[in-house]
């Protein structure tokens, strides 16, 4: 990892050993177990910077909630629109060629480097209670 402060390494291992979609919170709470003196200003200023330089993607959710991933594999999202569980998928979707088909119907320039659709998951279709409601 270039060089990366310590609790920048922190955030980026916690990300990595994480099945998860963890919020900033989250991410605070994990890292204040191995390091105390860690802020939460210090968590979100740091996931900030590790998004601008495209380590990690910054995933909002319809629910107001915003997530992280690390980028370690290529997969795009699909996010539950009422619960906002997220879900990792694989496809052999091609970008640029979404992006002309775009470009093309619409004459708008796009910048997509990321995917995320929106569903309702399965917990949600059943009416269940989704614990990340």
């Amino acid at each position: 990892m270039k060089n990366f402060s310590r609790q920048r390494k922190l955030i980026v291992s916690i990300l990595q050993n994480s099945f998860e979609h963890p919020t900033a919170e989250e991410i605070f709470y994990l890292a204040r177990q191995k390091e105390k003196n860690i802020s939460l200003g210090t968590v979100y200023r740091n996931l900030d910077m590790l998004s601008k330089e495209n380590v990690i993607e910054k995933i909002s959710t319809p629910i107001g909630k915003v997530k992280y991933d690390l980028k370690k594999d290529k997969h795009y999202h699909a996010i539950c629109k009422l619960c906002g569980e997220i879900f990792d998928f694989y496809s052999n979707i091609n970008l640029e060629k979404l992006q002309n088909d775009i470009k093309k119907q619409t004459k708008l320039e796009t910048f997509c480097e990321e995917l995320s659709v929106l569903g309702i998951c399965e917990k949600c279709q059943k009416g269940e209670k989704n614990e990340n409601n």
